[in-house]
């Protein structure tokens, strides 16, 4: 399973990384807040649901989710990339760290879970 170095070294790459292809040109606010969304995004799963409690794994580590934030995702990145708004920049960067921390997941022994209900839902 990747540990949360893992997490946080991946995830804290692909922002400098970013930086390093476009250039030095990108390092302005949007990019700073931008990147600390996607960080935010990508460690927000094992805070919602915690290795050591028993609801690891459920509906926040799903398939099930995965889906809803890649289509999430795919739509707003559409309309930022039609009306070039920093606002749509921002709703795409916490989930799509999100969608990194899960496809990090889906690699290990445990996988995600196919079908998972948040806690209360049936």
């Amino acid at each position: 399973m990747p540990s949360r170095q893992t997490h946080a070294s991946i995830v804290l790459s692909i922002p400098l990384l970013v930086w390093l292809i476009v250039g030095s040109k990108v390092l302005n606010l949007t990019f700073l807040i931008s990147s600390i969304l996607f960080v935010l995004g990508n460690l927000a799963p094992d805070y919602i649901e915690p290795s050591y409690h028993f609801t690891h794994r459920s509906f926040y580590h799903s398939q099930k989710l995965l889906k809803i934030l890649a289509i999430f995702t795919a739509i707003a990145a559409v309309i930022w990339m039609i009306f070039k708004s920093r606002f749509f920049l921002f709703i795409v960067s916490f989930p799509t760290g999100y969608i990194i921390h899960l496809l990090m997941d889906s690699t290990t022994k445990m996988g995600l879970p196919k079908d998972s209900n948040p806690i209360g839902f049936r």
